[in-house]
């Protein structure tokens, strides 16, 4: 069967283990070449390290809590703790976390783990910032255990982002070249230009890959032929004013390209430029994403698909 297609049924099928849809989009990932693609795969499948840029359905927002005991045999069970109790420099830790374990974890976790009886899976406090703040949080009691307490339903979300952003890539990449996944080594069945196109729209939502990893971008689409949306999302992207008046004019000046990646020799000097931009470090994106991305957001604009 199509590659695109098993991944495709995979996807849907919710009794199938996301980990094993995965293992197929790394190999789909391998036969298109896409580094972008590759990385997420290999990260969503291994775990983030502590330098990797975190997606932003990874963040989540929670609420501490914690035992406490007093004088005179009093205490408090479960008891929550108020961020601003805490020393600054641990607030955050106290009402945020980051999910960065692979996600055959999280699968495990929602399917095994029943919860408290408000359905929540508790994360414990290290027992050395527990003695840290020990007392700091309720006047004469001591905590002698916290916890961050994770919404079940935002583990389960975790889970169904990841499955509904390859079912996504996976059908728009149908629609653009249905046999890519069948490709022999060495070739590239889809312009990389187009993948990261797809990649960043449909997998990133909202991001793209800066210095090889991903960064938050505002994704608002460009429309074909809406000049303004493109310059627009360029000026988001940090392209500085007098680069996005000299595409304009590039772009006037040109006529207008047949085929995907295939630009008129003005807007094609263009992108040389701001690529090497990127390469000098005046532009905080690395070559290969500034190719990519600029190539995806003019090929939207000429409607080339």
């Amino acid at each position: 069967m199509n590659l695109l297609h098993q991944i495709r049924d995979l996807a849907t099928d919710s009794s199938a283990r996301l980990s094993d849809v995965l293992r197929k989009a790394k190999v789909l990932a391998a036969r298109l070449g896409n580094q972008a693609f590759k990385q997420w795969v290999d990260r969503e499948l291994n775990g983030y390290k502590p330098n990797d840029e975190l997606p932003p359905y990874r963040k989540i927002r929670v609420a501490s809590y914690g035992n406490f005991s007093g004088p005179f045999d009093s205490g408090l069970s479960g008891a929550p703790i108020p961020t601003g109790c805490l020393p600054e420099q641990f607030r955050e830790f106290s009402a945020a976390m980051q999910l960065v374990d692979a996600i055959s974890y999280y699968e495990d976790l929602v399917s095994t783990s029943v919860g408290d009886a408000k359905n929540e899976i508790h994360a414990p406090w290290p027992a050395d910032l527990v003695a840290l703040v020990s007392g700091q949080i309720y006047v004469d009691m001591n905590c002698i255990s916290a916890w961050r307490s994770v919404p079940r339903g935002a583990i389960i979300a975790l889970v169904d982002t990841v499955r509904n952003r390859i079912l996504d890539f996976v059908l728009e990449m149908e629609a653009a070249a249905p046999d890519a996944g069948e490709a022999k080594p060495g070739t590239k069945p889809v312009a990389d230009a187009k993948v990261g196109q797809i990649f960043n729209t449909h997998v990133m939502s909202g991001n793209t890959v800066v210095g090889g990893t991903v960064t938050n971008v505002q994704q608002t689409g460009v429309a074909e032929g809406d000049l303004s949306s493109l310059k627009k999302h360029l000026l988001s992207l940090g392209v500085e004013r007098n680069d996005v008046r000299a595409l304009e004019k590039a772009i006037k000046g040109d006529p207008r390209p047949k085929e995907y990646g295939k630009f008129g020799r003005g807007v094609s000097a263009w992108m040389g430029r701001m690529v090497a931009k990127a390469a000098s470090g005046a532009w905080s994106i690395s070559p290969k994403a500034a190719a990519d991305v600029l190539s995806g957001l003019l090929c939207s604009y000429y409607g080339l698909r």
